[in-house]
């Protein structure tokens, strides 16, 4: 199906799109998430001062409420982390202008996934109005579902081996959250030749790494603290994931040193995913979305730290599957598990903290256990949403 302008609209609705539009613009000025915003914000004035986004800092005043004066660096890769630093130059520091200016290719994502979505003859609905798509992009500010669209590009569209490289290199700096597509580009282009796949993996792991350390050489940011920061991908335990259950035993979100290596399971997976998939490719095209997806789902199950938004990505993949979600309950989970995990009042940040008005205590007993078991209830539903439509099947 294609998907001009018309066409687009006559699919979406001008009412539906007008009013996407006003709500992701009003979330994108007053709503974000209070700890990642003020990591955003330190880490674009940082470049501002010519200094490290990776290195964080120091916030006064109100950006000081909640969860006190020290701001971590940023998590994200460089590209990213380079825009923090446009918006916060194009806001002169300003905090909801920094905020929106921020949000701009976030939201705009979410109209490109939507026209993808209308192109491809599936529901667009999710990516314009959904409460858990919105809240975890427009609303909370982290760039998941940028990442989400520039993995995907490639597996929907025919595409070069030079484009689609280029385009999942682009994710990758953005956030590396496309990391469980790369087996289904192996496989999309093991079919055609086991040598094009050779090329393809070779030139995306070679741009992304020249990429990746590109602006450390032209801004002269100190590598070191990558370094030190890296096991920050492999200890942290929480979010919706079963590993959560530390949190509630323990009191603590790092994984016990006697299970570190819990850390690298979600990579191994992926590493033997792509090497069989490379051995047995798929035999459709269609299939290698049953591949990302059960590849993306293997690799959130085995990840001791998801966030509310890292969902986006395998949402998104089950629109473009099957047509359109399944069942409301892929979101509605995570949204319940959003207000568990204290995520929607973190939201009111730039709202309530000017007030005043303290975060609530964060963890009391009831809702870790409660987190835990909405995390098991969501990965079986993933599971039982891939084995009832025959996703594994390739």
């Amino acid at each position: 199906m294609s998907a001009n302008p018309n066409s687009y609209l006559k699919a979406v609705g001008v009412g539906r799109l007008s009013l996407s539009i006003g709500v992701q613009i009003v979330l994108g000025f007053f709503m974000a998430h209070g700890y990642d915003y003020r990591v955003s914000y330190v880490a674009g004035r940082n470049i501002a001062q010519g200094t490290s986004p990776y290195l964080g800092g120091v916030v006064e005043g109100f950006l000081s409420s909640w969860y006190g004066r020290d701001v971590q660096g940023i998590g994200e890769t460089p590209l990213w982390a380079l825009y923090t630093g446009v918006s916060y130059i194009l806001s002169d520091g300003d905090i909801h202008i920094f905020n929106l200016i921020l949000k701009i290719p976030i939201i705009g994502c979410n109209f490109l996934l939507s026209y993808l979505a209308v192109k491809r003859g599936c529901d667009p609905r999710f990516f314009l109005l959904n409460p858990f798509a919105l809240l975890v992009t427009a609303s909370w500010g982290k760039p998941d579902n940028i990442s989400t669209y520039f993995s995907i590009v490639p597996l929907l569209l025919s595409s070069g081996l030079v484009a689609t490289s280029l385009l999942f290199t682009v994710s990758l700096m953005v956030k590396p959250l496309g990391l469980p597509i790369f087996p289904a580009l192996v496989g999309k282009y093991s079919s055609q030749s086991r040598v094009r796949a050779i090329i393809m993996a070779t030139m995306t792991i070679a741009l992304s790494t020249a990429f990746f350390f590109l602006p450390f050489m032209v801004f002269r940011w100190p590598f070191q603290t990558v370094l030190e920061g890296a096991a920050n991908w492999l200890k942290p335990t929480g979010g919706i994931s079963p590993y959560n259950i530390i949190e509630a035993v323990y009191g603590t979100t790092t994984l016990p040193e006697n299970l570190a290596t819990l850390g690298y399971a979600p990579f191994v997976a992926l590493a033997i995913l792509t090497i069989l998939i490379s051995i047995h490719p798929p035999k459709h095209p269609q299939d290698t979305l049953s591949i990302a997806i059960t590849s993306t789902a293997l690799f959130l199950s085995l990840r001791p730290w998801v966030s509310e938004q890292n969902l986006y990505i395998i949402l998104a993949l089950m629109v473009f599957t099957l047509g359109k979600l399944p069942t409301r309950l892929l979101w509605i989970i995570p949204t319940i598990f959003a207000v568990a995990n204290l995520s929607i009042i973190q939201n009111l940040y730039l709202i309530l903290a000017p007030t005043s008005v303290e975060t609530p205590d964060i963890y009391p007993p009831v809702r870790l256990w409660v987190k835990f078991l909405i995390s098991i209830g969501w990965l079986a539903l993933i599971w039982w949403t891939i084995a009832s439509k025959r996703l594994y099947r390739w």
